[in-house]
C-alpha cells in the first residue's frame, strides 16, 4: 500500500505556517514532495501521455532539491539512501524526455520548412518511431514491480524518520532563528549560482549542465521555503531566467548527440547538418542572453 499524505497543506501555501523546529519543517516539506510523486504517478497509471511524464519527472526533481538543500542536516547514508531512490525514478524517464524535447524544438520545424525533402521526411519518421519506442519502454517500466517498489520506499523514507538531524537542533526551535538559518542558506547558494554564471563560457557541457540544475533546485526551494526572504519575486525570476537559458543550452548538446545517434553512419548528411547548424548557432545565442542576466 502506497502511504498517501494527510496533509493538505501544498508546499507553495508552506509561508503560512509557524514552524516549531527544524524536524517540523524538513517533514511537511518531505510529505508533501512525495505527496506531488504520489498524485502524478497515479495520473501516469490512469493516462499516460508526455505532459504528465513531465509533471512527475518535475515532482521528483522538486523532491531531489530539499533532499540536496537538507543534507547536510540529516544522517550521510540516508542522504545516500534516498538521492538513490529517487535518482533510480527518475533515469528511466530521461532519454524520452530529451526526444520530446528535440522532436518538438528542432525535428518538426526543420520538417515544417523541408516538407518536400524526403531526406527530412525520413528523419522526422525515424525520430518519431524512436520516440514512440522510448515511450513504450517508459510505460512498461513504470509498471514493474521494481519502480512500483521505489514509489514505495519515498513513503517508507519519510515515515521511518531516520532522516531526522542527529543532533537536537536547539537553536532553530523558535521560528525567527528557523528562518534566519534557511534565509543563510538559500543566500549561500545564490552566490554560488551567481559565481558559476560569470564563469560558464568556460564550462564544459556537463558542468553547465550541473549548473542548470543547481539553478532549477534553488528556484524550487525559494518558491516553497523563500518566505524568509524579503526580495523573494526577484530571486524567483532570476533563477527562472538562469535555468531557462542554461535549459536552451543544453538542449542544443542534446540535438547534436541524438542526430548523431540517429545518423550514425552519416546518413541524411543534409538534415543532419541543418539540424547541427541550427544547434550551434542558438547556443551562441543564448550563451548572449546567459550573459546579460544580472
Amino acid at each position: 500500500m502506497i502511504y498517501q499524505s494527510n496533509y493538505k497543506i501544498k508546499l507553495n501555501e508552506m509561508s503560512k505556517r509557524k514552524y516549531t523546529s527544524l524536524d517540523d519543517l524538513m517533514e511537511e516539506t518531505f510529505i508533501n514532495c512525495n505527496a506531488q510523486v504520489l498524485v502524478h504517478y497515479k495520473y501516469i497509471q490512469n493516462e499516460y501521455n508526455e505532459e504528465v511524464l513531465h509533471k512527475m519527472r518535475i515532482a521528483l526533481r522538486m523532491f531531489r532539491s530539499f533532499i540536496d538543500f537538507f543534507k547536510k542536516e540529516m544522517p550521510k547514508k540516508e542522504f545516500l539512501k534516498i538521492n538513490k531512490i529517487i535518482k533510480d525514478l527518475i533515469k528511466p524517464t530521461s532519454k524520452a524526455r530529451d526526444f520530446d524535447v528535440f522532436s518538438e524544438t528542432y525535428i518538426s520545424p526543420a520538417f515544417s520548412k523541408n516538407r518536400d525533402s524526403d531526406e527530412f521526411k525520413q528523419l522526422y519518421e525515424s525520430t518519431k518511431k524512436e520516440e514512440e519506442n522510448l515511450h513504450k519502454y517508459v510505460i512498461n517500466y513504470l509498471s514493474t514491480p521494481q519502480y512500483k517498489n521505489n514509489i514505495e520506499a519515498l513513503s517508507k523514507w519519510i515515515m521511518d524518520k531516520n532522516w531526522k538531524p542527529e543532533k537536537s537542533v536547539k537553536k532553530y526551535s523558535k521560528n525567527k532563528a528557523l528562518k534566519k538559518f534557511i534565509e543563510k542558506k538559500l543566500i549561500k547558494r545564490h552566490k554560488k549560482i551567481m559565481q558559476s554564471k560569470r564563469e560558464a563560457l568556460t564550462y564544459s557541457r556537463k558542468e553547465l549542465h550541473k549548473l542548470r540544475v543547481d539553478a532549477k533546485e534553488l528556484r524550487y526551494i525559494v518558491e516553497t521555503l523563500g518566505f524568509c526572504m524579503k526580495n523573494r519575486k526577484q530571486e524567483i525570476a532570476l533563477l527562472r531566467n538562469i535555468q531557462n537559458v542554461l535549459g536552451k543550452i543544453n538542449d542544443t548538446y542534446v540535438a547534436e548527440k541524438i542526430i548523431h545517434d540517429l545518423s550514425p553512419n552519416n546518413d541524411n548528411n543534409t538534415s543532419k547538418s541543418y539540424i547541427e547548424f541550427q544547434a550551434q548557432n542558438q547556443r551562441d545565442e543564448y550563451f548572449n542572453q546567459l550573459k546579460a542576466i544580472s
